[in-house]
């Protein structure tokens, strides 16, 4: 199985929230775990149809800085 996740260097675990929308703008994925990736599941345990969905993922650094970044994942089966 393979899972989206978020990879970088210096992230602080205890800062990190990632948020996956579907088409619509519904949450369908979110964790505070830096080490927690997405399984391609929504909220009701099915797993979501292909296509396009979009993350969000707020993180600090380990010097404490904010940072926001946001993209596109696709998934196919």
């Amino acid at each position: 199985m393979q899972l989206f996740r978020v990879y970088g260097h210096g992230i602080d675990n205890n800062h990190f929230h990632i948020l996956i929308y579907d088409r619509w703008g519904e949450i369908i994925f979110e964790t505070f775990n830096y080490q927690h990736g997405w399984d391609g599941k929504i909220k009701n345990g099915k797993f979501a149809p292909n296509g396009v969905y979009t993350w969000l993922v707020t993180f600090r650094d380990i010097q404490q800085n904010q940072h926001q970044k946001s993209g596109t994942v696709t998934l196919i089966r």
